[in-house]
């Protein structure tokens, strides 16, 4: 079970689509009361997908899965540089969490016994859980003080925005 959990721990801390994502969510978040909320989206629509694809209940295309990835990062960072705020953000977690959720789950095949897969899911999302939580525990309190400074946070909006919009297009069309 540890060699899961790290298992879990390590896909989100070297996916580093899944940390702009994250990075890009938090950005505009002011109250640790918000924070939570939108840790907590982002959590069930990820476990949801995971669960589902790791037991083959539900399948997307792995192009159509890291492309909408990409275009999550863009999307939730053009808003942030468009001046959105953080208040409903939870709902966008959510959504987007449901894509997220495959993607941690295309890292899975093959790799969990098949006589254990359930409880293995639930430890690998565990990990997942552990490493989103020190990620954003580390970069939560550098964003809110470069979102106090308008010019600077929109110019990282705006390069995630970029970044998110490049790797969309290089995921779907190349």
């Amino acid at each position: 079970a540890g060699g899961v959990f790290r298992g879990g721990v390590a896909h989100i801390l070297r996916g580093w689509d899944h940390l702009l994502f994250l990075a890009a969510l938090i950005l505009v978040v002011e109250r640790p009361r918000t924070l939570l909320g939108v840790v907590t989206g982002f959590t069930a629509g990820h476990t949801l997908t995971l669960v589902l694809a790791g037991l083959d209940v539900v399948a997307l295309p792995s192009r159509f899965t890291e492309g909408a990835i990409a275009f999550s990062i863009a999307w939730v960072a053009a808003r942030n540089a468009l001046g959105a705020s953080g208040e409903g953000r939870w709902k966008v977690a959510a959504l987007f969490g449901l894509v997220h959720g495959f993607g941690f789950a295309a890292g899975l095949r093959g790799q969990l016994p098949p006589d254990r897969l359930v409880p293995s899911l639930l430890v690998f999302n565990l990990g997942v859980e552990a490493g989103q939580l020190a990620a954003v525990a580390l970069a939560w309190p550098l964003l809110r003080r470069l979102s106090r400074s308008s010019g600077p946070a929109r110019a990282f909006s705006w390069t995630l925005a970029a970044v998110g919009a490049g790797l969309c297009a290089w995921r779907l069309f190349v």
